[in-house]
């Protein structure tokens, strides 16, 4: 059996290693099926690069998957998902550079049917709750048995969603003011954001004083995990947030 951590890839005594590609013999992959129709072709995310390796051996250990792509950043994922079209997306959240939702909300804009599976050592409720509602099909955590990833990624490729059971949960009956944790002055801000406002044009469009608009700007970056104002508004999207929201500050203006 193969365990896989967050860091390392242990191997008990019950595997049996191909020493030259470091594989199990049990499940080698069919050469023949690697060219058919029948293939899920699966591109790896993560930047953890023990764990990368260890997830792409496990996985091609099944006779109709091939692991095309093995990334450690959002962009070198885009780049690959472009030269490659994968069938699933294995994605971590925690990534340097673009965060993982922007990494996704980017592959959808170029392919909005995606199919992305979430796997991370979040446990978060609004961080599943999040990906849902980015258009991931499924969220896993680095926690769960292997047969499960190897049962999601079947899932997910045949059109069914597969979450983790106990992690989703609606960001608003979590107790949140709103999607994301944003308190209706912080949706304000955001719609500001997405005009393009600067934190004096924030201020004096809610008037508020420019330093309290600064601070509700870092205040949205926080929790939506956002690294900048294009990574907030582009996730205020995919929350929901501004699409219910457009009209708020044409009433203030």
């Amino acid at each position: 059996m193969i365990v896989l951590s967050d860091t390392i890839l242990i191997l008990t005594a019950d595997a049996t290693l191909d020493t030259h590609s470091g594989r199990s013999n049990a499940n080698r992959p069919n050469p023949q099926l690697r060219n058919s129709c029948h293939v899920i072709r699966i591109l790896i995310v993560d930047d953890h690069p023990v764990f990368r390796a260890g997830l792409s051996n496990l996985l091609e250990s099944e006779p109709d998957f091939i692991v095309i792509g093995k990334a450690g950043n959002g962009q070198t994922a885009l780049a690959l998902w472009q030269q490659h079209t994968p069938h699933i997306l294995l994605l971590d959240l925690r990534l340097s550079g673009i965060s993982g939702f922007e990494t996704l909300r980017r592959i959808r804009a170029i392919q909005p049917d995606a199919k992305a599976i979430i796997l991370t050592s979040s446990e978060s409720a609004d961080d599943s709750s999040r990906a849902m509602q980015a258009g991931a099909w499924g969220y896993l955590t680095k926690h769960i048995d292997q047969k499960e990833i190897i049962a999601a990624i079947r899932n997910v490729h045949r059109g069914e969603r597969f979450f983790q059971k106990g992690l989703v949960t609606s960001p608003v009956s979590s107790g949140m003011v709103g999607p994301g944790g944003l308190s209706t002055r912080e949706i304000d801000v955001l719609t500001c954001l997405r005009r393009g406002f600067s934190n004096a044009e924030i201020g004096n469009t809610l008037g508020i004083t420019e330093r309290t608009a600064k601070a509700h700007v870092s205040a949205i970056f926080k929790k939506l995990h956002a690294a900048d104002r294009a990574e907030a508004v582009g996730i205020g999207f995919d929350l929901g947030i501004l699409k219910t929201s457009a009209n708020r500050i044409a009433d203030l203006s």
